[in-house]
C-alpha cells in the first residue's frame, strides 16, 4: 500500500519511467504542404503549436516520441 503521506504525484509508478521533459519531441506536421517539426514540451509551453515556415500555417500535431 502506499505511503499516504507522499504526494501522489511523487509516488512511483510500476509500469512508468520518468524522463526529462527535453527527452521528449511531439512532432507537427502542416497541413497544407506537408512540411513536419518536432518540438520539445518546453518550447511548446514557451511559443504553443508551430506555425509553418513555409505555408503561415497552423501546424497539426501527429505524435509525440522520445528521442535518444
Amino acid at each position: 500500500m502506499a505511503d499516504p503521506a507522499v504526494p501522489v504525484a511523487e509516488r512511483p509508478h510500476p509500469l512508468w519511467t520518468p524522463i526529462a521533459d527535453d527527452s521528449v519531441k511531439a512532432n507537427f506536421e502542416c497541413p497544407k504542404c506537408h512540411k513536419q517539426e518536432a518540438v520539445t514540451p518546453s518550447w511548446m509551453a514557451d511559443n504553443g503549436s508551430p506555425i509553418c515556415p513555409d505555408c503561415d500555417t497552423e501546424m497539426a500535431y501527429f505524435n509525440l516520441v522520445q528521442s535518444q
